[in-house]
């Protein structure tokens, strides 16, 4: 606005100006892949400080590939079953910023290696007997599920199957090599092993 002079008469101009909100930068951070039995570390982030007012959540899908979405804290701490696992992080809308929808982002869970204990008589290795004896022939899960299958062969015959301890009292009664053998079946957590 000008005022008047001598030489000039008044004037004015003005110009309206819209002022868009601003769209706030979320992002999802975490490490990825862990093994199954470390904690999430998944953490919802908003880089570019939006308002106060803004809310912000991070979502989790309640399992592998479900498609379904919990409320989880942030950062999430949980220890998840091995897969991969889908995180949602979203904002609301605040006074000068607009909602975003959400970003995802996708955390891969690794198998843990099981292991297994198989004894022959009471001794973890091989053993020797005398013809016409028996023995106790025993397999247990060291790491693992509880809840695991393991199965016992005596020479690919299956002699004993359930879950941990098994085991099998063998009578040998022609002398000869004989292959015992334990296996840990493969789980969602664990992976497959023998003894």
């Amino acid at each position: 606005s000008l005022d008047a002079t001598q030489n000039y008469t008044a004037s004015s101009n003005s110009s309206d100006y819209t002022i868009n909100k601003a769209t706030p930068s979320l992002d999802i951070t975490w490490t990825s892949p862990i093994t199954y039995g470390t904690p999430s570390d998944a953490q919802g982030v908003e880089t570019n400080d939006g308002d106060g007012d803004v809310v912000y959540n991070l979502y989790r899908e309640d399992g592998p590939g479900s498609g379904n979405y919990i409320s989880v804290s942030n950062p999430d701490n949980t220890i998840l079953g091995a897969g991969a696992w889908s995180y949602r992080f979203e904002a609301t809308e605040g006074a000068n910023y607009s909602q975003l929808n959400y970003t995802l982002g996708s955390l891969t869970v690794n198998q843990a290696s099981s292991s297994i204990n198989l004894t022959l008589g009471g001794v973890q290795g091989n053993a020797s007997i005398d013809e016409d004896t028996s023995i106790d022939l025993n397999c247990s899960t060291l790491s693992g599920d509880s809840g695991a299958h393991l199965v016992l062969y005596n020479n690919g015959t299956l002699i004993n199957n359930g879950t941990s301890p098994i085991g099998n009292t063998t009578l040998f009664s022609e002398p000869g090599d004989y292959n015992i053998t334990c296996v840990y079946e493969n789980t969602q957590n664990y992976t497959t092993s023998s003894e």
